[in-house]
């Protein structure tokens, strides 16, 4: 017998992985855009130039001070030195080698900040040249050039969006996480623990569910305005056949924990009293069988009580026998659940 199949749907959407603002960090006239919009674009890549001259002149003062700095701070080195030795041999007083020495100290000083004043000017000069920080799909640009940009804060230029993987997210309830979600892993579902769980999931476009990923998180507690618990799956996306904020139809098949037995839909009849089956008894005799299901998957229902293995159902002509008639059955195996096609004798 086969385990029964429980499915579960519920709606979904993608998302990118990563999604950066790309912005101006430094004020200046934008000079060039280099790229494409709606293009790919690979991690590193310039994407806009800001006019640099300005930049480039605060550079060159800021290492012309440098320079002169890293020179008087050899003077002083020198002379320190010198004083040193004629302190030695009492050819100097201690005041006089006392402010040699600090003066020295006061050299390095400004040396260190003339540093940090350079590398604050190529720093914002490196800013100038403005790169791709992912790898990913770059949209429309929001400044053209021309156009003053990082005045008053960071400018918005345009935003990138990795495309390869996605992530589907969708939202299952507590009830429903606590009841069926253990049977895909272990009683508990942690994803840290237990084997990798598969779901199914489909566009609009799609006919049911074509495509298999694999879930890799779930958060790490439940929503208390929704009641819900969100789920995330990876969804490679090579060929760019997804973008992000598709939605999509998410299916889940749950296996109970006991084998039933399965019959095709066509030989479950229901009426006000629940679902029944016609049975062919030893005696060749038909029966109404009343039966408890699981829903249907693949064509056939999972049968929860009222059948064995071993029962023969009719599963062809069960609408033209009546209880208690004769019939000549033929028993097939049918995913090892005997049925029967049952002719009137």
């Amino acid at each position: 017998m086969r385990r029964p199949i429980e499915t579960r749907r519920y709606s979904g959407r993608l998302q990118a992985d990563q999604q950066v603002e790309v912005r101006a960090r430094v004020k200046g006239y934008l000079d060039q855009v280099l790229f494409q919009e709606g293009t790919e674009v690979t991690k590193g890549a310039e994407l806009y130039v800001i006019d640099p001259r300005t930049f480039q002149a605060e550079v060159d003062d800021a290492r012309a001070d440098f320079e002169r700095l890293e020179a008087e701070y050899w003077v002083a080195t020198q002379d320190a030195s010198r004083s040193s030795q004629l302190y030695d041999k009492k050819a100097i007083s201690a005041e006089e080698h006392d402010h040699r020495i600090a003066t020295k100290a006061i050299a390095q000083a400004a040396l260190a900040r003339g540093q940090a004043r350079l590398d604050t000017a190529l720093f914002n000069m490196s800013f100038t040249r403005i790169t791709a920080p992912i790898n990913g799909r770059a949209g429309s640009t929001l400044v053209t050039v021309g156009n003053l940009v990082g005045q008053s804060e960071p400018t918005l230029l345009t935003t990138i969006v990795q495309m390869d993987p996605l992530h589907l997210v969708f939202e299952v309830t507590e009830s429903d996480l606590i009841s069926n979600w253990g049977r895909l892993g272990n009683s508990t579902f942690s994803l840290h623990n237990s084997p990798l769980i598969s779901v199914r999931f489909g566009l609009d476009t799609d006919e049911g569910t074509p495509y298999e990923v694999i879930v890799d998180f779930r958060d790490t507690e439940v929503n208390p305005g929704t009641g819900t618990v969100l789920l995330r799956a990876v969804v490679p996306n090579g060929n760019r056949l997804f973008s992000p904020g598709m939605f999509a139809r998410v299916e889940v098949l749950f296996s109970q924990s006991e084998p039933a037995p399965h019959v095709p839909e066509t030989a479950v009849f229901r009426d006000q009293q629940g679902h029944y089956v016609f049975t062919v008894g030893s005696d060749n005799k038909v029966h109404r069988q009343r039966v408890a299901t699981w829903p249907s998957y693949d064509g056939l229902i999972a049968i929860r009580k009222g059948l064995t293995a071993s029962d023969r159902t009719i599963v062809s002509g069960a609408a033209k026998v009546v209880p208690g008639t004769l019939v000549a059955a033929e028993v097939v195996e049918l995913n090892q659940v005997l049925v029967a096609h049952g002719d009137r004798q």
